[in-house]
C-alpha cells in the first residue's frame, strides 16, 4: 500500500541547539549529497532527546526529500509512547497501535505520518514490512540498534524488511564496538568501531542544562559466603576472579542483607530530603536482579519504611501504563529489573538504588540514564544513585559523561530477550552467610570522594543546611574541607563503635538467618537446628552469652560447609 503525502502539522516545541544546529544539518547535507537517500547513525546519551532529534529529520524528509512514511522500530513496548508524544510536538501524527493485521489489511488512518513498532513485531512479519517499504518512500528509525545484534531473529528480520528504505537513521546511547554479531545498517571502521555521524555525550547534556549530573554513592562491605564448599570473607576492594566477584555481588545485594538494607535506607532518606527541600514530587527508582528479587525488596520496603512500592516487570500486562501512572501519582518508589534499563522515562526520578547483578557497560549507561532526566530545563541539582562499590559498576560510572566505547553482549541462545526470570546467579554451590555494610565513597562527574570527605559533607549539611542546599555530597565535602580544615578532626571525633547490645543483636540475626538456610539444606523444620544445638549441651538462644552466640554461629557455619559439599543447595537459598 502506498501512503498519500501528508502535510506536517504545527511544531509546538523548539528544537534543542544540538538538534537544530548539529544533527539536523548533518542529515540534510548527507541526503543532498546522495539524491535524498542514505544511512546515518546517531550516538546520543540517554536524555539527549534523540527521539525528537531523529523525528526532526523525518519532518525535513517530508519537506525536502520525498519521504511519505516514517517507521520507527524499537526494542520494547514501553518505549513506543514516547515516540508518538515527541512526534506530536513536531507536527507528526504517529501511532503506536498499528498491529500487523491492520497493516496487512491497509486499515491505517490516511492522516498518519507513520507508526511505531517493536522489533519483535517486525520479526513476526518481515515480508509485510518489506512490501510496505518497497511501495513507499520510507524513513526508518532503528532505536537502540545494538539490540538487533543480541537477537539474530530480530536482526535478520529488520534487515529483510527495511533494506529498501530510502532513509535510515540508527541510534544508540553510546558508540559501540563490533563483536562479530550482525547488526543491520551499521557501518564500522577498520578497528571495528561503529561510524557515528553525530555524537552527543552525557557531559554535553549536563553542561547545556538538559540533564542532571549524577552522583553515585558506593557502599563497601564485608561479604561472607560458601562456594563449592570453601568459605570466603571478602570486601569489594579485594581483587577476585569473575566467578568469585559475581558471588560477592549476588550475596551483597540479597534483599535482607544488612548491606542491601543500608543502601535502601540511604536512598529513602535521600528522596525524603528532596521532597522536603527542593523537589516535592521526587521519585525513587530501584533496579533489581530478577522478578522474585523485586518482590523481596518490595516486602522489605513495606516493612522497614511503611510505604507500598510500585513493582513493574515483564509479568505486568501493561508495563507502559504502570510506569506512566506511577509518574503521575504521588507514590514515591518504583521497583523493576530489566525494564528499568530502557523502558522507564520518569522525569521526577531523583534517587536510585542499584541492586542488580548486571555489570555490562551498556546496561549501566542505560540504567544510570533513568536518573538524569528533568521535568523542565530550569531545574538544578544532581541525582543520586546508591549501589555496591563493585569495580565493574563504579568503573563505567567514572566515565559516564565522556565519549566511550561499549561492546554489546550477545544474548544466550536459550534465553528469550527481555525475560527477566532467566537472569540467574552465575555461580554454583553458593551459600550466602552475611553481607555487612562498612564504608561509603562517592563519584560525581568523574571525581571521587573518600569516606572521610562524605562524612565531612554530612556534618556540614547538618550544621549549615542553607549553604549546603542543592550541592551533592562529593562536591560539598571537598568545599567544606577547603573552607574549614578542622572539620577533619570534628568528623573523626564522631566515630562510633558497635555497642554490646548491637553486637548481640547482630549475632542473633545472623544465627537465625543461617540456621534457616541450614534447615532448608537438611530438609528439617527451622527449629530443628536450634534443637540440635541445645541437645549438644548448649544454652538456649535467649539465655546465651555473646561468647555462646559466637560459638553457635561458628558451629552453624561448619555444618553449612559440610552440607554444601554433600549436595547442591536448595533454590530457596537464593531468594534473598
Amino acid at each position: 500500500m502506498a501512503y498519500p503525502f501528508k502535510q506536517i502539522g504545527e511544531q509546538k516545541r523548539e528544537l534543542l541547539d544540538w538538534q537544530k544546529n548539529g544533527f539536523l544539518p548533518v542529515y540534510i547535507e548527507k541526503m543532498q549529497e546522495n539524491e535524498g537517500e542514505g544511512i546515518l547513525h546517531l550516538s546520543a546519551a540517554t536524555n539527549s532527546a534523540k527521539t525528537s532529534g531523529s523525528l526532526a529529520c523525518g519532518v525535513e524528509g517530508f519537506k525536502q526529500f520525498g519521504i511519505n512514511l516514517i517507521i520507527v522500530a524499537v526494542p520494547s513496548l514501553p518505549i513506543k509512547s514516547g515516540w508518538t508524544q515527541d512526534g506530536a510536538l513536531l507536527g507528526l501524527n504517529l501511532t503506536s497501535n498499528a498491529s500487523n493485521r491492520a497493516l496487512a489489511q491497509c486499515r491505517i488512518d490516511p492522516l498518519l505520518h507513520g507508526f511505531v513498532v517493536t522489533y519483535a513485531q517486525v520479526a513476526h512479519a518481515p515480508l509485510l514490512f518489506k512490501q510496505i517499504t518497497e511501495t513507499n518512500n520510507v524513513l526508518l528509525i532503528c532505536d537502540e540498534v545494538h539490540k538487533l545484534g543480541r537477537d539474530k531473529a530480530w536482526g535478520n528480520a529488520v534487515f529483510e524488511a527495511f533494506s529498501g528504505a530510502k532513509n535510515i537513521i540508527t541510534t544508540s546511547a553510546t558508540p559501540f564496538r563490533m563483536d562479530g554479531t550482525f547488526i543491520p545498517f551499521v557501518r564500522y571502521d577498520r578497528d571495528g568501531k561503529i561510524i557515528s555521524d553525530f555524537i552527543r555525550t552525557q557531559g554535553e547534556n549536563v553542561e547545556d542544562g538538559i540533564s542532571r549530573p549524577l552522583q553515585y554513592i558506593a557502599l563497601d562491605g564485608d561479604v561472607s559466603f560458601l562456594k563449592d564448599g570453601i568459605r570466603y570473607d571478602v570486601t569489594f576492594t579485594d581483587q577476585l576472579d569473575d566467578s568469585l566477584a559475581s558471588a560477592r555481588l549476588n550475596v551483597a545485594i540479597g534483599a535482607n542483607t544488612d548491606f542491601a538494607l543500608m543502601l535502601l535506607k540511604k536512598s529513602y532518606e535521600q528522596v525524603l530530603h528532596h521532597r522536603k527541600t527542593d523537589q516535592k514530587n521526587a521519585k525513587w527508582l530501584i533496579k533489581c536482579k530478577s522478578i522474585s528479587h523485586c518482590h523481596d525488596v518490595g516486602d522489605v520496603i513495606k516493612k522497614r519504611f511503611g510505604i507500598n512500592p510500585v513493582i513493574v516487570t515483564e509479568e505486568d500486562p501493561d508495563p507502559a501504563k504502570t510506569i506512566s501512572d506511577f509518574g503521575k501519582s504521588t507514590d514515591i518508589c518504583l521497583i523493576g529489573c530489566r525494564i528499568i534499563e530502557e523502558g522507564v522515562n520518569i522525569k521526577a526520578a531523583r534517587v536510585g538504588t542499584y541492586l542488580s547483578n548486571v555489570t555490562s557497560r551498556l546496561v549501566i549507561d542505560q540504567t544510570m540514564g533513568r536518573w538524569v532526566r528533568k521535568e523542565y530545563l530550569s531545574q538544578t541539582g544532581a541525582s543520586t544513585v546508591f549501589g555496591p562499590n563493585e569495580p565493574k559498576i563504579t568503573g563505567p560510572i567514572k566515565t559516564l559523561e565522556s565519549i566511550h566505547l561499549v561492546t554489546p553482549e550477545k544474548e544466550d541462545e536459550n534465553k528469550k530477550l527481555g525475560d527477566e526470570k532467566t537472569i540467574s546467579h552465575p555461580v554454583s554451590s553458593l551459600v550466602p552467610i552475611q553481607a555487612i555494610d562498612t564504608t561509603l565513597t562517592g563519584i560525581y562527574r568523574g571525581e571521587e570522594a573518600s569516606a572521610e570527605i562524605l562524612k565531612i559533607a554530612q556534618y556540614f549539611r547538618q550544621n549549615y543546611p542553607g549553604i549546603a542546599s542543592d550541592i551533592p555530597e562529593v562536591e560539598l565535602g571537598k568545599i567544606a574541607k577547603a573552607l574549614d580544615p578542622s572539620l577533619i578532626e570534628k568528623v573523626s571525633e564522631q566515630e562510633t563503635v558497635e555497642t554490646f547490645d548491637e553486637q548481640r543483636k547482630r549475632l542473633q540475626k545472623t544465627i537465625n538467618t543461617l540456621a534457616n538456610r541450614l534447615a532448608h539444606l537438611k530438609g528439617i523444620p527451622w527449629k530443628g537446628v536450634h534443637k540440635k544445638w541445645i541437645e549438644m549441651g548448649n544454652p538456649k538462644h535467649e539465655a546465651s552469652t555473646v561468647i555462646d552466640l559466637q560459638s553457635k554461629l561458628n558451629w552453624i557455619i561448619r555444618e553449612l560447609e559440610q552440607a554444601s559439599r554433600l549436595g547442591e543447595p536448595s533454590e530457596l537459598l537464593f531468594q534473598h
